[in-house]
């Protein structure tokens, strides 16, 4: 354990490649304990404006106590926070046994220009591990993910372009469909500041392909039993969609959908999920958008190619 209560180990994204799956495997594991915020954003916190946040975002933070969930003795479990308090952050791994290796899953530090250095100033022998996939099936699983939450109700192609257009660049004031996938300058930023053998770089296609082997080499990395396996038939982060726009509404009613969740055990909620979500299938990704993205991401693919030096081929497509 380091000082201070600080982690060991970032899984900082990127985001929509996987990093929600990995954050589960990771805390199945005995010798590893995982922040209960998955989430908390410290160390990008320079780089958030909570008031430049969606309003339905806003909506939804505003319901989180911070004083009264850092009160309790035992955290429960929560997607994501914005903290800025020091000893609250420091608090999500007290109850970390001296034997575990301690790590939390923020995909905002990938993209924040502040976090590489905030995470070296107070622990410069941390592991930082990346989940990267190709850019454009990134930016078309996070249109996925907003159609779902409410962010939009727009085509792929008008949401793409609003996005582009945004006057804010902060965290969550829009997706960053782009931006996110541009990763070259994201890596660089961490290979300058730790040992390029304290960060790991795993591509989603591969992790898809082969978890078990994976996750074995990721175990190996942190120094725990890579011998352990956790359930890999569980399925988290899909992408689905509300049958109707009644269901919309009531998962656009923030206090309405917390409390939901507060009171119903994770079984009625899996429940209740696979009878309110389409049985259809999602959009897809057309061949004219995939042209039109691929205009983005050439120039940063090959760059990425370079600074990690291996083949992205399948990238360009």
């Amino acid at each position: 354990m380091i000082n201070n209560n600080f982690p060991n180990f970032f899984l900082i994204g990127a985001a929509k490649a996987g990093s929600t799956s990995v954050a589960h495997y990771l805390g199945e594991h005995s010798q590893i304990y995982l922040s209960p915020i998955k989430e908390p954003n410290y160390f990008s916190r320079a780089d958030i404006n909570p008031k430049h946040f969606r309003e339905l975002l806003k909506k939804r933070i505003a319901l989180f106590d911070e004083e009264k969930y850092f009160s309790s003795s035992e955290f429960p479990s929560l997607h994501a926070a914005y903290l800025t308090n020091e000893q609250h952050y420091q608090l999500l791994f007290k109850n970390a046994r001296e034997d575990q290796v301690t790590g939390e899953a923020s995909v905002s530090y990938l993209w924040s220009p502040t976090a590489p250095q905030e995470i070296f100033n107070v622990n410069p022998n941390a592991k930082i591990i990346m989940v990267l996939r190709n850019p454009i099936d990134r930016a078309f699983s996070h249109y996925l993910m907003d159609l779902r939450v409410n962010f939009t109700k727009m085509t792929f192609m008008e949401a793409l372009k609003m996005d582009l257009e945004s006057p804010f660049k902060t965290w969550n004031a829009n997706s960053k469909y782009i931006e996110l996938g541009l990763y070259s300058a994201q890596i660089e930023r961490y290979f300058t500041i730790f040992p390029k053998q304290n960060v790991k770089v795993i591509l989603f296609d591969t992790l898809k392909k082969n978890t078990q082997l994976e996750m074995r080499n990721l175990f190996d990395f942190l120094s725990v039993d890579p011998e352990f396996t956790p359930d890999y038939n569980k399925k988290y982060n899909e992408s689905y969609l509300y049958k109707n726009e009644f269901v919309n509404a009531v998962t656009r009613n923030a206090k309405l959908s917390h409390f939901l969740r507060s009171i119903l055990n994770e079984n009625i909620k899996n429940k209740i999920r696979n009878l309110i979500t389409a049985k259809r299938k999602n959009p897809t990704i057309t061949a004219d958008e995939r042209i039109y993205l691929s205009a983005f991401f050439k120039e940063d693919i090959a760059k990425t190619e370079k600074l990690l030096q291996i083949n992205l081929s399948d990238w360009y497509k």
